[in-house]
């Protein structure tokens, strides 16, 4: 669950984590993805590692999270037995709780469970973009290391090519001024050139390709982390419209069942013995 939680953060803002970090909660180092305790309910998430690090620090109640799925379970046990028990639908019908009315809470029940399967696959899609991303930043990282060393080195020897693409720059860091530095070098490089140096222009154009993939890769990646901000957002509306029509169900309940604790166990209510 904590993990499903961590990445569902990972549309949130991206901030530097400062001061040190006091406990791990959760980690699965095989991904590069951790979770620490940073004191007063605040938690720092790292994703990756070294250039691809995404951090976070978020401030919030972790228990908050147990806590609604367990609100969730006696919701569901309190409408399906009364819903189901003609003695108890015969006592709630007094109070305006028929069947109707009690479809009317499962249906919002139904709401949040659904929106926590779409929010559980959009936050698996935004893990899986995040990674494909990653590796197809690293790959197209070797490939332009090796094509850029041979260029430099090439244009050292061959007098009859003048260096035009600034090859003596480093090569960028940050995926855009990556992006930007390959897209000009794929595109300018003299071919020629390079084949005289064992680079063939199929594996230039397989290059190019490889930038445009790291592209469309940004782009996916920007498109999942909106829509688990948008799940989120109504999940949340959901979730506290659930809260809301359960807080006057529960209230009504007890006075509805006052003279029948029995009953309101079978709501999972709990009756002070």
């Amino acid at each position: 669950m904590i993990k499903q939680w961590v990445f569902l953060l990972a549309s949130g803002n991206r901030l530097k984590a400062k001061g040190a970090l006091k406990s791990v909660v959760w980690s699965d180092y095989g991904e590069n993805l951790a979770l620490y305790y940073l004191g007063n309910a605040c938690y720092y998430i790292g994703y990756g590692s070294g250039a691809d690090l995404v951090n976070f620090i978020v401030c919030t109640n972790i228990s908050s999270i147990m806590k609604q799925n367990d609100f969730l379970k006696q919701v569901y046990v309190a409408l399906t037995n009364a819903a189901s028990s003609p003695e108890l639908l015969s006592l709630l019908k007094e109070y305006g709780y028929n069947d109707k009315k009690l479809r009317e809470g499962l249906k919002l029940y139904n709401d949040v469970e659904q929106l926590n399967q779409q929010q559980q696959l959009a936050n698996q899609e935004a893990k899986t973009t995040v990674q494909s991303l990653q590796a197809t930043r690293q790959q197209l990282i070797d490939t332009f290391q090796t094509h850029l060393d041979t260029a430099r080195l090439a244009y050292k020897r061959e007098a009859d090519y003048t260096d035009t693409l600034s090859l003596t720059q480093a090569r960028q860091k940050t995926v855009p001024d990556l992006l930007a530095q390959t897209q000009q070098f794929y595109a300018n490089i003299p071919v020629a050139l390079m084949e005289k140096y064992h680079v063939s222009q199929q594996e230039l154009t397989d290059s190019a390709s490889l930038v445009q993939q790291v592209k469309d890769l940004v782009a996916l990646q920007r498109k999942a982390q909106a829509q688990v901000q948008t799940l989120t957002q109504t999940r949340q509306a959901a979730m506290a419209e659930l809260k809301d029509w359960m807080k006057i169900f529960f209230t009504i309940a007890k006075v509805a069942l006052r003279e029948h604790p029995q009953q309101l166990e079978a709501l999972d209510i709990v009756v002070p013995s």
